[in-house]
């Protein structure tokens, strides 16, 4: 099992992998995943001619455009804390199961889970049994280190060149034990071209419903947690420090809902865990339908933080981009 490093492993880590993975735009063309959709249901058939991207407000010429011929690469990064034993860890395994039948072929998928400690019991394969057994055989236990999942979810890429990468992260609750500030999330999320989904479970909150009991396409993202919503005054760090009650602390609120927005991706609810196997299949059949645009840039400086706006012309469509990138 090969044990992805806490604290000082990650501090180096954040050294040597972020400059090994600045996002390729720096000696290569850039690469963006976007989602198209009208009414919450994709919009199929576009072409580079349907879409406006401006990278730090000039235009760009977009050479290329693609859809589902892509093969993609997901990494499953799963909260296996010990708040998720019983039915919840049985529903998790089906969820995820499921998002690994839903690729295809030509894609590959690794598995990182996080309690208190870091793994990835198995490497980037393509479906099949050396994915649904490892999946099968977890166990839950531990405290929660959703900081440090999520950098490490970040960090762990597929090295195959050619794949679109798709980090889709879980958990069930707040964390409790990262040694990582939420601001190395974001660093590192603006130095990678992947895009996170988050699925967050929220076991008793109302949620929009369709006639047949399921849940509906959105209904899912329309209830948030109120720890993706308000700021929480803790201290997440194991650093053994006790402040008084005027000190200020880091608000780790909106670290999953800012990471799916900056990267373009998108975070869902599952009121139950009997719903986590539409939510995880949901985003492998969303994530197909994303169009990869790829532009050299023109006109813009070569070094610094580089924002995209990409839009879709003639069509009353919501987009769905990475914020930018950087250089």
């Amino acid at each position: 099992m090969t044990r992805v490093a806490l604290l000082a492993s990650l501090a180096l880590a954040g050294a040597v992998i972020v400059e090994a993975q600045i996002f390729r735009a720096a000696i290569e063309a850039v690469q963006v995943d976007v989602l198209v959709t009208s009414g919450n249901r994709p919009i199929g058939g576009l072409t580079a001619a349907d879409f406006e991207l401006l990278d730090n407000g000039v235009p760009q010429r977009i050479d290329d455009v693609g859809i589902e011929e892509v093969p993609f690469s997901m990494l499953l990064v799963l909260d296996t804390s010990d708040s998720m034993t019983g039915s919840k860890l049985a529903d998790l395994k089906t969820a995820a199961t499921a998002a690994v039948n839903a690729m295809r072929t030509a894609d590959r998928a690794s598995l990182l889970t996080f309690s208190d400690v870091i793994a990835q019991p198995v490497g980037w394969r393509t479906k099949g049994a050396d994915l649904t057994s490892t999946i099968d055989a977890l166990g839950a236990s531990g405290r929660t280190a959703l900081f440090d999942a999520a950098f490490s979810g970040l960090s762990v890429r597929d090295p195959e060149r050619g794949r679109r990468a798709l980090v889709l992260i879980f958990s069930d609750g707040v964390d409790t034990s990262s040694w990582l500030p939420a601001a190395s999330v974001m660093d590192k999320a603006s130095r990678t071209d992947a895009v996170v989904y988050a699925v967050v479970l929220a076991e008793g909150l109302p949620m929009n419903m369709d006639r047949t009991g399921m849940p509906a396409r959105g209904g899912p993202v329309s209830a948030r947690p109120s720890w993706l919503e308000r700021p929480q005054r803790r201290l997440y760090f194991r650093s053994g420090v006790t402040l008084s009650p005027g000190a200020t602390l880091f608000d780790q609120s909106s670290l999953l809902r800012e990471l799916v927005e900056r990267t373009g991706g998108e975070a869902l609810v599952a009121q139950t865990s009997r719903q986590l196997r539409d939510a995880f299949q949901r985003i492998v059949m969303d994530f197909r339908t994303r169009y990869l645009l790829s532009y050299l840039p023109a006109g813009v400086e070569p070094t610094g933080w580089h924002r995209i706006d990409v839009k879709v012309k003639g069509r009353d469509a919501t987009v769905k981009a990475r914020r930018g990138y950087q250089r």
